[in-house]
């Protein structure tokens, strides 16, 4: 047996075993970010991107993150992109409602002139 050997085996009994089972708090927190920093977009550069992904990576948070102990900061940054991603998505409705309005009542004719 030559002295690699010994020394690998050595190093393999000195490292810590893997916890086992422990949730996962930083895809949580990595969710929750993107989803706040998706809703801020989304309110300006990337409406429809951001709008969309601040509601996907909100709910995959919020999902991560359902535990006794789970973080509050993860919920405040996920629930924060939800609420934007949700507001956003009420906006486009509600525009898309008042233009059909207008132009049920005034015709297309309105809307170009």
């Amino acid at each position: 047996m030559n002295n690699t050997d010994m020394e690998s085996s050595a190093d393999d009994s000195a490292r810590a075993p893997e916890p086992a089972a422990l949730p996962d708090r930083g895809k949580a927190s990595l969710f929750a970010g993107l989803s706040f920093v998706c809703g801020i977009l989304g309110c300006g550069a990337l409406p429809i991107l951001g709008t969309i992904g601040a509601i996907v990576f909100g709910r995959k948070a919020r999902a991560l993150n359902r535990a006794p102990n789970d973080s509050a900061t993860v919920t405040f940054f996920a629930g924060a992109g939800l609420i934007l991603g949700g507001l956003q998505v009420f906006v486009a409705i509600a525009g898309i409602c008042l233009v059909l309005f207008f132009w049920a009542f005034y015709g297309l004719s309105a809307l170009t002139s």
